[in-house]
């Protein structure tokens, strides 16, 4: 087999991404990806996140109400164990 073609297997042409700085061809799992994304819920979530707010500190997030066990809506009954009944022995 040709070992170009081999090539095709490990680096296919149609992953290529191009360097948006110097403009080198970059091959999959190379690189760096500098701009991440992100979603949001809405306006206001987007605001706090480019405030650098801690979402642990913002009482309406999900993250908030885990921490603070805020919000369950049923109480969960703490499990009942047996304790072992001692038997005297001759």
């Amino acid at each position: 087999m040709d070992p170009v073609a081999n090539m095709d297997i490990f680096f296919p042409m149609n992953r290529l991404e191009i360097c948006s700085f110097s403009g080198h061809k970059i091959y999959p799992a190379k690189g760096k990806t500098y701009v991440r994304t992100f979603r949001f819920i809405n306006g206001k979530a987007a605001s706090y996140f480019l405030q650098r707010l801690n979402p642990r500190k913002i009482r309406w997030t999900v993250i908030y109400r885990r921490l603070n066990k805020k919000g369950m809506t049923e109480e969960v009954q703490k499990k009942r164990s047996r304790r072992t009944v001692k038997h005297e022995r001759a």
